[in-house]
């Protein structure tokens, strides 16, 4: 798999998979679904039809992980009041199995 220099220090692969909804926790350590997608305006309120993008992300210290950001350079919507971000980085255990395979496939990689 060929990485990409992102950031200082972040290189990100070059598979994506669409997703449509990412596991996050709560106040209360307990972790919730919630629904994702593409939005193009900051203060959106309404999620579109168009799924966010997931990534393989690598680290210094050679830790991979998954940057979701929104298709064709749009902001990612993560449930009704958890707001608009450019984009998250966050483990396996986020997405479902099926995304992980996809980006995952071929690679390898054992998951404990």
């Amino acid at each position: 798999m060929e990485w990409k220099k992102i950031a200082d220090g972040l290189l990100a692969g070059e598979k994506k998979a669409q997703v449509r909804s990412l596991k996050v926790p709560d106040s209360s350590g307990t972790w919730r679904r919630y629904r994702v997608s593409t939005v193009w305006e900051l203060g959106a309120e309404k999620f579109s039809i168009v799924p966010a993008e997931a990534r393989l992300v690598k680290d210094e210290g050679n830790s991979i992980g998954l940057r979701i950001s929104g298709k064709d350079s749009g902001l990612v919507k993560i449930g009704k009041n958890l707001g608009v971000q450019q984009q998250i980085l966050t483990s396996f255990n986020a997405v479902s199995k099926k995304v992980a395979e996809r980006l995952t496939k071929g690679m390898g990689l054992e998951f404990y």
